[in-house]
């Protein structure tokens, strides 16, 4: 079936409309209510360039975000009830906001800078992506939060005091405590898949030592490692 194309008005913002998608092409602040049931909102390159787009406090938006090719997403606060995700060579920066849903997930050559905000469960990075994390807070840290990297993915965790459990009873899986760089503390799970690329990992540096450097990559622990998808049953639209 094949929807037509339509432009809208959403929130002063003029966007394209196909069936349940918001498209934005244009660079725009976001601190409305956006109550899509179905189908993320999507950031695109327009006619000039790269759009930016920031989310901001008021912003109340149900479905997924998702920037494509070099688009830009500043989320500064509000809520993303799907979460946010980065595909193509999109750059993600987190600042505040609290992320549900699918969390981060960044695929491609895409870029999660994460410097704060609040998240539930996942960050993951997928096929050849990057992500950064400085700070900001699990909801379900010690209780399922994780990391996650498949597919020559990296995680970049910069802080301090660094403890690694490679076998901590009643999971399968590593799990990583320690404080974040924004001083946010850090109690998450290690989800690493397809870790004999050889690039897949996650990367500790240790701040505010001068030179960061790899403490470990987690990949050494794959000879215990549960090989697994990094998460049953998610939303792939990301």
């Amino acid at each position: 079936m094949k929807y037509a194309i339509a432009m809208l008005l959403v929130g002063g913002v003029m966007v394209r409309s196909a069936s349940a998608e918001i498209i934005i092409t244009t660079d725009t602040t976001l601190d409305f209510f956006i109550g899509l049931r179905e189908g993320p909102v999507i950031i695109r390159d327009g006619p000039a360039g790269p759009t930016t787009v920031d989310i901001v406090d008021g912003a109340n938006i149900q479905p997924g975000v998702i920037a494509k090719e070099r688009s830009v997403l500043n989320l500064r606060g509000g809520i993303t009830e799907r979460g946010v995700g980065g595909n193509d060579q999109s750059t993600i920066n987190i600042f505040g906001g609290l992320v549900g849903g699918e969390d981060v997930v960044v695929r491609g050559q895409s870029t999660a800078n994460i410097y704060g905000g609040i998240f539930g469960d996942d960050i993951s990075a997928e096929d050849s992506a990057v992500v950064n994390l400085y700070g900001g807070t699990f909801e379900k840290a010690g209780n399922g939060a994780s990391l996650g990297v498949s597919e020559d993915g990296v995680i970049n965790v910069f802080g301090s005091n660094f403890v690694i459990d490679p076998d901590p009873p009643g999971s399968p899986l590593p799990r990583l405590q320690g404080v974040l760089s924004d001083g946010s503390p850090l109690d998450v799970f290690l989800n690493i898949f397809d870790a004999n690329s050889g690039i897949t990992q996650i990367v500790l540096h240790e701040i505010p030592e001068p030179s960061a450097f790899c403490l470990c990559s987690i990949g050494l622990f794959l000879l215990l490692v549960y090989r697994r998808p990094l998460r049953e049953g998610r939303d792939d639209s990301f």
